[in-house]
């Protein structure tokens, strides 16, 4: 069985990309931000591990457009993400991935082959978290972070900037545990 360590994850976002979305934190990341929102999702070793099917049960596909994935760096775990992102496919939902990587990194890769994950990827948020590049977009956190359109693991666009400041872009979610949780981007 087919198990994804992840971080977190809530079933419905209006931050985290476009329109209403399941989102999933993955666990480990190799970037190592300056600053990162998300430095308790580093350690490779935390989290909890999930099965893919426990996870498609939590989502739910009728209330949302799509999920995003996000981290720690997703890319460390894209053999176990495919068959996720597949299933989202089938059920006619889009996939949003975050990641520290640039797309051209991962396109040139020669470690890994990146390419069956990619094209399940309609959105790629690409780029590490730089602290001292203003943020140009309410999904991305720093204005270095290509907000990239993908069909068949390509990139067909890109959407740019919103004119004048970056709304506040941020929700705050009380979990059935009580724990807080605080999403998006400021």
């Amino acid at each position: 069985m087919n198990k994804i360590r992840i971080h977190g994850f809530i079933e419905e976002s209006t931050v985290n990309g476009p329109g209403n979305r399941s989102v999933i934190w993955t666990q480990g990341c190799p970037h190592k931000c300056p600053n990162c929102f998300n430095r308790e999702t580093w350690d490779i070793n935390g989290g909890s591990l999930i099965s893919v099917e426990d996870l498609l049960s939590k989502i739910p596909f009728s209330l949302i457009d799509g999920i995003s994935i996000s981290g720690g760096e997703p890319f460390l775990q894209f053999n176990e993400l495919l068959p996720l992102t597949r299933e989202v496919k089938k059920r006619g939902k889009d996939v949003l991935v975050y990641t520290g990587f640039y797309f051209n990194e991962l396109q040139e890769s020669l470690e890994y082959d990146y390419s069956d994950f990619l094209k399940t990827i309609d959105i790629l948020i690409d780029g590490p978290y730089k602290e001292d590049v203003k943020q140009s977009h309410p999904w991305a956190g720093s204005g270095n972070q290509g907000i990239l359109k993908l069909e068949n693991g390509k990139k067909i666009g890109e959407i740019f900037s919103v004119d004048g400041p970056v709304p506040l872009n941020r929700e705050i979610h009380i979990l059935n545990d009580g724990s807080v949780l605080t999403t998006g981007f400021i």
